[in-house]
């Protein structure tokens, strides 16, 4: 048996055979996607962030302490964090593709030159 299809597996892995949008932080997670409504309570502190998958943009950024929840209810066009709407917050809209990401606080980034 070959070895050269093993041998190819860190390659590919390196490459990147991952949906996560390259204009995230390394170490998001995705937790939810459309449709919305979502409520979302994060399980330890970190960042949460409304992604577009449409435009491939991040609408949004939410620092999160744990239990603290978001909810974003796209047909009233509105986030809101422990049940206080954000007046800053953009208007979801009802027809669009959103993805929610969070990155728990500890959780570095990878990058080969610092993790080889």
């Amino acid at each position: 048996m070959s070895r050269l299809p093993l041998l190819l597996l860190p390659l590919l892995t390196l490459l990147g055979c991952s949906d996560h949008p390259s204009s995230l932080p390394g170490g998001s997670k995705l937790v939810a996607e459309a449709p919305a409504p979502w409520n979302y309570t994060a399980p330890e502190k970190g960042t949460l962030y409304l992604y577009d998958a449409a435009s491939k943009q991040i609408l949004f950024i939410a620092p999160l302490n744990p239990n603290q929840r978001i909810a974003i209810d796209a047909n009233a066009g509105q986030i809101s964090v422990n049940g206080a709407p954000i007046p800053a917050a953009p208007h979801p809209g009802a027809d669009a593709k959103y993805q929610l990401f969070f990155k728990p606080a500890t959780q570095r980034e990878y990058h080969p030159v610092y993790n080889p």
